[in-house]
């Protein structure tokens, strides 16, 4: 197998990625690129299925993402602590 290195990509490409604030979504361009280039030169088979694949890791992407917008309110996060140590003094005993 191949790999990619950063000595592969140009300048102006790293340089792009790395004022991007969404890189993770120019990084799957770029990798989609690839595979319709691939496929261009029949390199690759013309199956969809590498692009079902990355949109839903997208997708799970996006989702994590969103729970950093809502931050775990400070008693329930208290309560968890709590709960963590009890159990884990139970644990050493039982």
């Amino acid at each position: 197998f191949e790999f990619i290195d950063l000595d592969d990509f140009e300048l102006e490409s790293l340089a792009f990625l790395k004022q991007s604030s969404r890189k993770c979504e120019v990084v799957l361009q770029w990798v989609q690129r690839l595979i319709m280039d691939g496929q261009k030169g029949n390199l690759l088979d013309p199956l969809p299925i590498p692009f079902f694949q990355l949109a839903n890791g997208m997708v799970i992407f996006n989702n994590a993402a969103e729970l950093n917008d809502f931050p775990i309110p400070f008693p329930l996060a208290q309560i968890v602590m709590f709960l963590l140590m009890i159990h884990w003094v139970l644990t050493a005993v039982v």
